[in-house]
């Protein structure tokens, strides 16, 4: 039997070969958010007692997140990472939702979350999807219930948030059945 050597260039190419392999699994992961990178700077014994005595510790929250499904409300519990800036947390859990509800197939086609912005006094949130949320020939229960699900979800969160604003496009929602002109109340559409 034979032995096979490499040279030293074969071996810096498949050395960089493979790394450029693992580099670009590596940005895949992140991409996709398969793989959640938060860069932490070094911290030095005073920044550590500082930074535990304030509200922005990154931590894990386990958060419901309700849904209309085969004329039920649903619920799922997931555990997300909580960093404290409530805007930032809204738009992770709000995006999530629509991605569970894509996957869970009470959506039809990916809806996005273009931005999100609070009020001056926090109470008041304004969500801009890139595109409708739900089909236009759905029927007004089915297109309640939808943003229920979304309302009840926000609540539990108790951030303090009572209405919402929704939008598309940066611009206000438009529906033949629904009234989107007005922010519409977190709780106050009952059980349905």
């Amino acid at each position: 039997m034979k032995r096979v050597t490499m040279t030293i260039e074969q071996k810096l190419l498949l050395f960089i070969v493979i790394g450029c392999f693992f580099l670009g699994l590596l940005t895949l992961l992140v991409k996709r958010h398969w793989l959640i990178v938060h860069w932490v700077p070094a911290y030095t014994r005073s920044d550590v007692s500082v930074s535990q005595s304030s509200k922005h510790i990154v931590h894990r929250k386990k958060i419901a997140l309700y849904y209309w499904k085969e004329d039920g409300l649903k619920r799922e519990v997931d555990s997300f990472v909580w960093r404290g800036d409530v805007a930032e947390d809204l738009k992770v859990i709000v995006g999530s939702w629509l991605s569970f509800l894509y996957e869970e197939r009470v959506l039809p086609k990916r809806v996005g979350l273009e931005s999100i912005a609070l009020g001056k006094s926090k109470h008041e949130l304004f969500l801009s999807f890139n595109h409708y949320p739900f089909v236009r020939s759905w029927s007004i229960r089915n297109k309640w219930q939808l943003l229920n699900g979304l309302c009840r979800t926000i609540v539990g969160l108790n951030l303090g948030v009572q209405t919402i604003l929704f939008l598309v496009n940066h611009e206000q929602m438009q529906d033949d059945h629904l009234d989107f002109s007005q922010p519409w109340p977190v709780d106050g559409f009952g059980a349905g």
